[in-house]
Parts: C-alpha cells; sequence; structure tokens
C-alpha cells in the first residue's frame, strides 16, 4: 500500500509529542500561515503545501523535505546552508572550514533540501546567495532577483549548459550559464538584452537547486 504525505506529517508530529488528533488543522493553519480548510486538506491528501511551506515544515521537525515526502530516515537531521551577502563572499569560501573561521559573515543558517552530510556547520560545501538583477530573467527558465540560489562550491569543472557561479577577470563575481562551444568558453545570460562574457573568469561553484525565498 503506497504511503501518503499525510501519514508521514502526522507521525512527524506525533514523534516529536504534538496532539495530531481534531485540533491538529487548527495547529498546522496557525504555525504555517494557511487557512485551517488548506490544512484539512493536506491532511486528507487532496493537496500539497507549497514548496516554501514544505521547506518550513522540514526545518521545523529537524529533517529534510525528502524525508517529510516519503517517510524515509525521520531521525536524519535535516542540513543546514549558510546564507550568505554576496558571491564574492561565496567565492572566498574554503570548503573545509566554517564560514565563522574564515571571517565570511552568514546572514542565516537555512534548512538545505539535501540530507545533512556532516555535523551541522562543520563543512560547507554547499552555499546559499540571494539573486539580484534581471540578468537571469527570461521566458521558459528564469531566476528572479530575491531567488536563493545554492551552490555547491566543490563542483568547479562544469558541463557546457551548467549555471555556474564565476569570477570575472575584474575580480567581480556572477551568476551566468557556463557554455563550451568548440574550443572556446564563456558565461552566457539568460535575458537576451545582455551580451555573452567572453573573457577571463573562473568558476568556484555550480548551481544544484534554487528556490523561492522562505
Amino acid at each position: 500500500m503506497e504511503s501518503k504525505f499525510s501519514t508521514h506529517l502526522k507521525k512527524a508530529y506525533a514523534r516529536r509529542g504534538e496532539d495530531t488528533g481534531r485540533g491538529f488543522p487548527l495547529f498546522l493553519s496557525q504555525r504555517f500561515g494557511v487557512t485551517t480548510q488548506a490544512a484539512r486538506e493536506w491532511l486528507k491528501d487532496k493537496n500539497y503545501p507549497r514548496i516554501e511551506i514544505l521547506i518550513a515544515m522540514a526545518a521545523d521537525l529537524g529533517i529534510t523535505v525528502d524525508q517529510l515526502l516519503t517517510g524515509e530516515g525521520e531521525q536524519v537531521r535535516v542540513g543546514l546552508l549558510p546564507l550568505l551577502a554576496s558571491l564574492s563572499d561565496a567565492a572566498k569560501m574554503d570548503t573545509k572550514q566554517t564560514p565563522d573561521a574564515q571571517g565570511i559573515a552568514v546572514e542565516a543558517w537555512i534548512p538545505s533540501l539535501r540530507p545533512q552530510e556532516s555535523k551541522v556547520r562543520m563543512k560547507t560545501p554547499r552555499v546559499a546567495v540571494k539573486q539580484t538583477g534581471d540578468t537571469m530573467i527570461a521566458t521558459g527558465i528564469s531566476f528572479p532577483e530575491g531567488m536563493l540560489l545554492v551552490f555547491d562550491i566543490t563542483r568547479r569543472h562544469p558541463d557546457s549548459g551548467d549555471f555556474v557561479a564565476a569570477i570575472l577577470g575584474d575580480g567581480s563575481a556572477t551568476f551566468r550559464r557556463f557554455i563550451r562551444d568548440g574550443g572556446m568558453e564563456y558565461l552566457m545570460p539568460i535575458n537576451r538584452a545582455y551580451e555573452n562574457y567572453r573573457g577571463e573568469f573562473k568558476v568556484f561553484g555550480t548551481l544544484d537547486y534554487a528556490v523561492l525565498d522562505f
């Protein structure tokens, strides 16, 4: 028999000591800022929470979104990512040290969509920054201003077509699509109002995933 989201949600909160009886829809509505009707639909498996609410639920429970949806491995705690002020800060990161140890300011620690890989804050192979500007906005794939971009800063040799964070020849950092065409490599914005960058650059991270802020 296929397990259901409502079952995983109730079990996860029951494990934490919450009452999952008649008052559970009201508890969910107050905790996550939705109507009680919306919460009832979740508990009847008629609808799923929006992704930002799923992320908040997983963070509240100390598990990953995958574990909340599948019910597998609920005892594994969620990983945390450092939210940095800019791509330039991300470019300075050493994956073997915490940001604090490197003098890099962390605006917040946010829940990851990936399972925790080691002790919280001990290693930071992934970092998050907020997208700025309109260079990566277009019909179809789009990264609007304010979207959270999560980069794997151990992946510095991308495939053509990957979205990357790179340091340019003038020392500034940027988020673009990496293109390899024949023997040439360049960075392409998806907003065609901007030109491709064909100067010197060095990739310091590859986009792992992107989510709207929560």
